[in-house]
């Protein structure tokens, strides 16, 4: 279903990934171009912080950000609802899990997404609200466009199938980065914060969202669809940055070596606080992971990964 929006049409750039993958660099990367804006995660806080406690990467407490304030002001001009503690621009079609999973969460396979998608359109409310959140999304995008005087919108939430919904609204020129990290340090990242996965489980995920990422490419032409490894970011960010700024057709822009220190109003994991001097590769994985965990990673995630341009095993 095609979702309705009018005047002109939104620049708007969504970094598919799994968690843990680099997507909060690349989105103050992003933000530090002179022609792109972002905050990050556009699902809002998640249920787990405190939002009378949070702080946003500027360093106010969220709730006293002055850029959210006006944030939420514009998008309420437009004429959507709008609570800086529930967003609810994420595309959660039930407020129960368990019905929300085959109305808007990835299934196992393009066949049967393909019949939820003939299927679900037919369900009472649904197209209703489905519009409700594309609208405000678009509203969050158009808002946070005036405000830093940007023309590309960019959205970290990472989610795959957020792709599928984003695409189905007119007034959205779609593009998608698909971001991919080495499968080892992706499953040892998930050890790590999980702190309840093993290696076959944590490569199972990694995969999981890799392949539901690969599904929603059907959804756009091939050169609407970008795929950077963390890895090239890290080693070469401005390159990086360059070949994103060509994707969407914006100017290149030198990103500066402080560029943690521009205004960022970013939201997500707790790298949004910290301060970097220099980007750096991360692969303290090679620390974590014993032999007998490189072996399980190889046999459940080793083909995806190469797939996904990997050089192992």
């Amino acid at each position: 279903m095609r979702s309705p929006m009018s005047s002109k049409a939104i620049s708007y750039l969504y970094v598919a990934s799994t968690s843990y993958s680099g997507s909060t660099l690349l989105a103050f990367l992003l933000n530090a171009h002179s022609e792109m804006t972002s905050v990050s995660e556009v699902g809002g806080l998640i249920p787990s912080v405190d939002p009378e406690s949070y702080r946003c990467s500027c360093g106010e407490r969220f709730l006293d950000c002055t850029f959210y304030k006006e944030l939420k002001r514009r998008i309420e001009a437009q004429g959507s609802t709008f609570d800086l503690t529930d967003w609810r621009t994420q595309f959660q079609l039930s407020e129960h899990r368990l019905l929300d999973i085959p109305l808007a969460r990835p299934l196992r396979s393009t066949f049967l997404e393909r019949i939820r998608d003939g299927v679900v359109p037919f369900v009472p409310g649904y197209k209703r609200t489905l519009r409700e959140i594309a609208t405000r999304n678009m509203h969050f995008a158009r808002a946070t466009l005036d405000i830093t005087g940007k023309r590309v919108f960019v959205d970290a939430q990472k989610d795959p199938i957020r792709v599928k919904f984003l695409a189905g609204i007119d007034g959205v020129e779609l593009r998608v980065i698909h971001l991919v990290r080495d499968v080892r340090a992706g499953a040892a990242s998930y050890m790590k914060h999980s702190g309840k996965h093993d290696a076959e489980r944590a490569a199972r995920i990694w995969v999981t969202v890799h392949e539901s990422a690969e599904r929603m490419r059907r959804y756009l032409s091939n050169d609407r669809w970008l795929r950077i490894r963390y890895e090239d970011v890290c080693r070469d960010h401005q390159a990086a940055i360059d070949l994103i700024s060509d994707f969407v057709g914006a100017n290149r822009s030198e990103i500066p070596e402080g560029f943690f220190d521009l205004e960022h109003h970013i939201i997500g994991n707790k790298m949004r606080l910290k301060r970097i001097d220099k980007v750096r590769l991360d692969n303290s994985w090679k620390q974590r992971l014993s032999a007998k965990d490189l072996d399980v990673i190889a046999r459940v995630g080793g083909r995806m990964n190469r797939y996904l341009g990997g050089d192992w095993p």
